[in-house]
């Protein structure tokens, strides 16, 4: 899939605010029945392209895409504004 065809996607895709963490660690997520090929894209660019990070204490795999960047957890997709940092 080509960068712009993600973009279109990625706007499309309706995100759900993680209410958990929003004093804390503020971000959005989507989970796989909602959008498989979404997911799928997205899961494949982090293994891919993604670099080590730290979210709220935890490692993951990140991928930057605009002015997000996206990490997988189980069957949910988790994005977040570019360059925020957490503890």
């Amino acid at each position: 899939m080509s960068d712009k065809k993600l973009e279109e996607k990625v706007n499309k895709q309706k995100w759900t605010f993680a209410k958990t963490y929003a004093q804390t660690a503020p971000h959005e997520y989507f989970l796989k029945n909602q959008n498989e090929e979404l997911f799928a894209e997205l899961k494949q660019r982090i293994a891919k392209f993604g670099k080590e990070g730290k979210f709220f204490g935890h490692s993951y795999i990140y991928y930057h895409h605009g002015k997000y960047r996206y990490w997988a957890f189980e069957n949910l997709i988790n994005r977040d504004i570019e360059g925020k940092s957490y503890k």
